[in-house]
C-alpha cells in the first residue's frame, strides 16, 4: 500500500592601464584592455602578461576564423580583449599557455559563427555580439532566463493542480500528462516528481515509477536526510512497485528502511507505521 504524507514542515592584480583613442584617453580596469565602448580609429590592446605579438597573432586568427562574419562585426578588439582577460582571471598565477590560448580565442570565432548562424537566436542577442557586446548579451540573456524561469514555475503549479483535480475526476490519463509536464518543467521539485510517480504506478507503468519515486529519493535525501518522514515514503512506495512486480526481497529491503525511520519518528502506534509494517509483513510472506 502506498502511503501519503503530507508535512508542514603574475598575473598582477587588477591594474588600470591607459591607452589612446585618437585624441582621447579611456582607461579600463583589469588585467587586458580595452574593454572599450567606441573603438574607432587605431586601437592598441594590452593584455598583462601578453607579448604584443601574441596579440597580434591572435587577432589574426580571431578575424581569420570568423572569416565573412568579421565584415559585420563592430569592434573585434573589443571581443579579443574581453576573450584574453577571461583566460587570464581563469589562469591567475600560472605560467602563459600560449598553445591553449590560441585555441580558446578560435574556439570563441567559431563560437560566434554558429550563433550568428543560428534561427533560433534572437536579433537583440545577435546585434549585442555584432557590436562585440558579448557581457551586454550575456546579462540581456540572463534576464531572460530568470523571466521564463517564473513562468515555469507557474505553469508548473497549474499542471501539478490540474493533475490532482483529473485524480478526482478519474480521469487517470490525463492527470498523467499533467504530472508530467509538471515534472518536467520543475525536475527539482521533488511533489511533482512523486505525483507522477503515483499515477505511473496507479496506470501499471511501474518501470517509469520507480525512476521517478528514485529521483525524488534521492533528491530529499540529500536535502533532509534518512530520518525525513517524506524520505520513508518514497522508500515505502518504491516498495509497494517492487512487491507489485514479484520482487519481494527488493519490496522487503525498502519497507525495513521505511519501518525503521517511521518507528523512529512516529512510533509503533502510528497508523503510517502499522501500514508499513503490515507491508513489510505481506511481502516476507510471499517471499517464503
Amino acid at each position: 500500500m502506498k502511503l501519503l504524507l503530507v508535512i508542514i514542515v603574475t598575473l598582477l592584480s587588477p591594474t588600470s592601464y591607459v591607452y589612446a583613442l585618437n585624441d582621447v584617453s579611456q582607461q579600463t580596469e583589469g588585467p587586458c584592455s580595452p574593454a572599450v565602448n567606441d573603438t574607432k580609429g587605431n586601437v592598441t590592446i594590452t593584455c598583462g602578461g601578453v607579448p604584443k605579438k601574441d596579440i597580434d597573432g591572435l587577432m589574426n586568427l580571431l578575424t581569420k576564423t570568423l572569416g565573412r562574419k568579421n565584415t559585420q562585426l563592430t569592434d573585434t578588439n573589443s571581443i579579443l580583449s574581453n576573450v584574453i582577460n577571461d583566460y587570464l582571471k581563469e589562469n591567475q598565477g600560472l605560467k602563459l599557455d600560449k598553445m591553449r590560448l590560441t585555441n580558446v580565442v578560435s574556439d570563441q570565432a567559431r563560437k560566434i559563427n554558429n550563433i550568428l548562424d543560428d534561427e533560433f537566436i534572437t536579433d537583440g542577442v545577435k546585434d549585442l555580439i555584432l557590436a562585440g557586446k558579448i557581457k551586454e548579451a550575456e546579462r540581456l540573456v540572463d534576464s531572460h532566463a530568470i523571466k521564463l524561469d517564473k513562468k515555469d514555475k507557474e505553469l508548473a503549479a497549474a499542471h501539478y493542480e490540474r493533475g490532482r483535480v483529473k485524480e478526482l475526476r478519474i480521469k487517470y490519463t490525463q492527470a498523467k500528462k499533467s504530472f508530467a509536464k509538471a515534472a518536467i518543467l520543475q525536475p527539482e521539485n521533488t511533489t511533482y516528481l512523486s505525483a507522477y510517480a503515483s499515477i505511473l504506478d496507479d496506470l501499471a507503468e511501474y518501470s517509469k515509477a520507480i525512476e521517478y519515486y528514485e529521483l525524488a529519493l534521492v533528491s530529499d535525501l540529500k536535502t533532509y536526510g534518512e530520518e525525513h518522514p517524506k524520505v520513508a515514503v518514497y522508500r515505502n512506495n518504491l516498495g509497494s512497485v517492487y512487491q507489485a512486480l514479484g520482487d519481494y526481497p527488493k519490496a522487503i529491503e525498502y519497507y525495513e528502511l521505511t519501518y525503521k525511520t517511521m518507528l523512529t519518528v512516529f512510533g509503533d502506534n502510528h497508523p503510517s507505521t502499522k501500514t508499513v509494517k503490515n507491508n513489510l509483513d505481506t511481502a516476507m510472506s510471499a517471499n517464503k
